[in-house]
């Protein structure tokens, strides 16, 4: 009746209202966020219901979901940091460490992905492209790990056959900025916040990872793939995309810093 979709008009405005607004809280231009805010405020503005499927017994709760999502949200940090790490180093191997950790980021991803779609067993293709993203990243991890203890040796020994002395000097290189890209993502969040203190800095994370995991929470229900069979290409896809465009910022930073 008309009280009924009124209601239901009010909660949409109220959801997506959130929405816009926890965007424009975090502080930190992820790709698309303005169109995306200023789409959200127009959504907001209409009062057409949407139907919401009802959601399986076997859906992740909300903290379980932030778990995921900062996961992910804290490994993609932890790749910004060790590639500004290289420069403060001295040592470029390190950035290939960040290469390493791509295709683990990717598992992370499918894991999530797996989820979203409630585990449906018509996607258990997914579980083992999961577990072959994680073997593959431990092995790029570990020769990456290895690149850099072989240059900083090959360098520890150069540095013993200079008979010169070392001229003392408190300045210290400074870590390229990895935001100089039109790709700005969760990876740019640790310069994002280097002013913050390490609690206020753990809170936005947080803050950052249980919104995400509400959104999709409950923003799925409002999507029919999730609910239907054979959706192992639009699975693929969801994983395939936010690696890709991973890939293409660390490729961009690499040959920009040619």
């Amino acid at each position: 009746n008309g009280g009924d979709d009124d209601d239901l008009g009010s909660i949409k405005r109220a959801l997506l209202s959130t929405a816009a607004g926890l965007t424009l809280l975090g502080g930190v231009s992820l790709p698309g966020g303005a169109d995306a805010v200023t789409h959200v405020a127009s959504l907001a503005s209409t009062t057409t219901p949407f139907a919401l499927h009802p959601e399986p017994t076997n859906a992740l709760s909300v903290p379980t979901w932030a778990v995921h999502t900062s996961s992910v949200i804290e490994y993609l940090i932890g790749m910004g940091l060790v590639w500004s790490y290289a420069d403060v180093s001295g040592n470029p191997r390190w950035k290939g460490l960040t290469w390493g950790m791509l295709p683990s980021h990717s598992s992370g991803i499918t894991a999530c992905v797996y989820h979203v779609f409630y585990n449906a067993p018509s996607l258990s293709s997914v579980v083992a492209l999961q577990a072959m993203l994680t073997v593959v990243g431990n092995t790029t991890c570990a020769i990456a790990a290895y690149r850099i203890w072989r240059y900083g040796a090959e360098n520890a020994d150069a540095n013993e056959e200079d008979t010169e002395p070392a001229v003392a000097t408190t300045d210290r290189p400074t870590p390229s900025r990895i935001t100089e890209t039109t790709q700005v993502g969760w990876e740019d969040l640790a310069q994002q916040y280097a002013s913050d203190s390490d609690l206020l800095f753990v809170l936005k994370i947080g803050g950052w990872s249980f919104a995400l995991g509400a959104v999709i929470k409950y923003g799925e229900l409002a999507l029919d793939a999730p609910f239907q069979e054979g959706q192992l290409l639009t699975a693929l896809a969801c994983i395939a995309v936010p690696s890709l465009l991973n890939v293409s910022k660390w490729a961009f930073l690499s040959s920009d810093s040619k």
